[in-house]
């Protein structure tokens, strides 16, 4: 409850309504587009890197097995996006990328909010079960994001 409010000092020149104090406008918007996962040319490298990186060797046979569709989830904050899924068999002109999809997100501040990026492999079983395996993660602040952008 605002005290100006509870003592009817609305009247006052250095009254705040509510929605001014506790809905702060964004700082800004990001836009964001994966031109390209580095070290993997196609799904089935990424799949073939994950793999060789578990320590048994039924895990990695069955996390190579199949045909693997790889998605992106990027997140900023609470909002988070996915992009379509690109698979092995799949004509992708772009390798294990998605330039042509750019995702939006609203920026609250820039020094407490990263942007995550998560890779995940989507095969028959994970889609039964509803759990794809994660490959891959990242994060990156939205501060340094900036930075870059403007030339520091």
């Amino acid at each position: 409850v605002h005290l100006d409010t509870l003592t009817h000092n609305f009247h006052r020149k250095d009254f705040l309504p509510y929605h001014e104090l506790h809905s702060p406008p964004p700082v800004g918007l990001l836009h964001v587009a994966v031109h390209a996962v580095e070290g993997c040319s196609s799904p089935q490298a990424l799949v073939d890197a994950f793999a060789s990186s578990r320590t048994s060797q039924s895990e990695a046979a069955k996390a190579s097995g199949g045909d693997p569709t790889i998605y992106a989830l990027l997140r900023v904050g609470c909002e988070h996006q996915r992009t379509e899924g690109v698979g092995a068999g799949c004509r992708q002109r772009f390798g294990l990328a998605w330039p042509d999809e750019e995702f939006t997100f609203v920026v609250d501040s820039v020094k407490d909010q990263d942007l995550q990026i998560e890779l995940y492999r989507q095969d028959r079983d994970s889609v039964l079960v509803q759990v794809d395996k994660v490959l891959a993660l990242g994060c990156v602040p939205i501060a340094r994001l900036a930075a870059q952008l403007r030339g520091g």
